[in-house]
């Protein structure tokens, strides 16, 4: 007979897979019906000394957009910013440098990197000719005292001319969780040491983790004393994630938060630049006054502090009055599934900070009518779930706003690695379009950085060759050779990358490109003098 014992070890076992069997599913039905956390599980971040987390530099990966769920690249350049492009010294030496500083609204991992409000900003400040660079180093869940320490941080924080921080509500919150500053006893600004952080390599990457830290989270948030690595872990994730009412802070919080603000400000204009802070314009709108869409006091240290702030709520309002009477949640500015603001919000917020700097830097006015003539060339050049999607390939002008923004050739180790498994020399890149083209002894390899789209796989690339000799093409072609081949049936979706073979004969020039075979749209088309003998 069965003993006693065997059959509890029986029932203990029978439990234990049935508990591994439950958790399983509520792991999948996450990721597939409630990807709440998807950032959280495969962001890539580096544990930081200074700042906790930070993001790595020359590095991609994907993210789905919160109301199409249509990923596109997320990469950070060899500075660590959110920008498909990157900053060489001596452009840093020779343009006038604007920061942007703040949390996951300045990052805008939810948008392409070309939505974000940071490169339409540039490409308006440069469609005079003028000599600008703004850079975007915000992070998702960074509050004032991490944005200032990766400001001091920064290998540029003295080419700066001019520097805004970007604030949202929970940004006073975000500091008391990640606990870097505090009063000593004098009332004076002390550094903490960043938390130390765990090996959670595997409960790190699975969204259950952070949904049960979401729960735990509101419970340990406000705890004096944290005693252990889950509770630790807990704060450092409401830290970037969770946005809260007024209710809750001590009153230290807000002296912080004013010491942090003189002392950016201070550095900032030490070192040359002017220091700015913006009102995001979000929760409130009901109301007119900027004071009550954040902390109560928070506006009255930043005017007190000689701080001079840019109210995009106001902005908003003033170019569409019914922003001022819609509830932030029910904003066109903002995803109907997120409430960070979408692709027609950040181009809001670049006309906004452009009309700002047009004065602050005495640039010549732009008339209402060329200012939306030139978004609506910039736009044209790129496509980002169908919020002025139109693609235009027949302008020079197209086709230089795609090379300054929407390169994704970041010159980093990890991609330089990857080409180098693809060519013999990865400098030798003969074409620069949405995909980058190698040139290997007789082949062309096509690759793009960052992993493919939908759009790629659904278009057919082209590659039209013309001889030096027409008689070397073989009776049954064209008088250009042509290929024209589905991309889906020979791309290694690892790499992101095709290869397809030159004909033996000499060669004068190539034409290709990629194109939507249904419409006949050309996603992107280049024309290389080949000169081979």
């Amino acid at each position: 007979m069965e003993s006693r014992a065997t059959r509890a070890l029986g029932n203990l076992a029978l439990l234990l897979v049935s508990g591994l069997a439950g958790l399983l599913l509520c792991e999948i039905g996450l990721r597939l019906f409630h990807p709440k956390y998807q950032y959280l599980a495969e962001a890539a971040f580096v544990r930081d000394p200074t700042l906790i987390y930070s993001p790595i530099p020359n590095h991609c990966g994907t993210f789905p957009h919160p109301d199409t769920a249509e990923r596109h690249s997320v990469c950070h350049n060899s500075l660590g910013l959110r920008q498909h492009r990157d900053f060489s010294a001596r452009d840093l030496e020779s343009r006038v440098n604007i920061g942007f500083f703040g949390d996951s609204f300045t990052e805008n991992v939810h948008v392409p990197a070309q939505h974000s409000f940071t490169e339409p900003l540039d490409y308006l400040l440069n469609a005079g000719g003028g000599g600008f660079n703004v850079l975007n180093f915000g992070v998702g869940g960074y509050g004032t005292g991490q944005s200032l320490l990766r400001y001091e941080a920064s290998s540029v924080r003295e080419a700066f001319d001019h520097l805004f921080y970007v604030y949202y509500e929970n940004d006073l919150l975000n500091d008391q969780a990640a606990s870097l500053f505090q009063l000593n006893d004098a009332g004076q600004l002390e550094r903490n040491r960043a938390a130390a952080q765990g090996g959670f390599n595997l409960l790190s990457r699975l969204h259950l983790s952070y949904l049960v830290l979401d729960a735990f989270g509101r419970l340990s948030l406000h705890l004096d004393e944290v005693g252990d690595q889950a509770q630790q872990m807990a704060k450092q994730y409401w830290a970037r994630n969770r946005s809260v009412d007024a209710a809750g802070l001590p009153p230290s919080a807000y002296t912080v938060f004013r010491q942090l603000l003189r002392r950016w400000k201070r550095a900032a204009e030490g070192h040359g630049a002017s220091f700015h802070l913006v009102w995001l314009p979000m929760e409130g709108n009901e109301a007119p006054a900027v004071a009550t869409i954040v902390r109560p006091g928070v506006a009255a240290i930043v005017r007190e502090e000689g701080v001079e702030a840019i109210d995009l709520r106001g902005c908003f309002g003033k170019r569409d009055p019914a922003h001022l009477r819609t509830p932030w949640r029910r904003s066109p500015y903002r995803f109907k599934s997120d409430q960070h603001w979408n692709e027609a919000g950040n181009r809001l917020a670049a006309i906004c900070l452009y009309r700002f700097l047009e004065s602050e830097l005495e640039l010549p006015k732009l008339s209402e009518t060329d200012l939306q003539a030139a978004l609506h060339l910039y736009y044209s050049a790129f496509e980002a779930s169908g919020f002025l999607a139109e693609r235009r390939t027949d302008s020079p002008q197209v086709t230089a706003i795609r090379e300054r923004y929407g390169s994704v050739d970041l010159h980093g180790p990890q991609w330089r690695d990857t080409v180098r498994k693809l060519v013999s020399d990865p400098e030798q890149a003969i074409i620069r379009s949405d995909f980058n083209v190698y040139r290997h002894g007789r082949w062309l390899v096509y690759a793009k950085e960052g992993g493919c789209r939908q759009a790629d796989f659904e278009a057919r690339f082209f590659l039209h060759v013309v001889p030096v000799d027409k008689e070397d093409l073989p009776p049954d072609r064209l008088e250009h050779g042509f290929d024209n081949r589905n991309f889906f049936a020979v791309a290694d979706e690892a790499t992101c990358s095709v290869t397809t073979e030159l004909p033996s004969y000499p060669v004068d020039r190539i034409f290709t490109g990629q194109f939507v075979q249904a419409s006949g749209e050309r996603l992107w088309d280049e024309e290389y003098a080949f000169a081979e003998s």
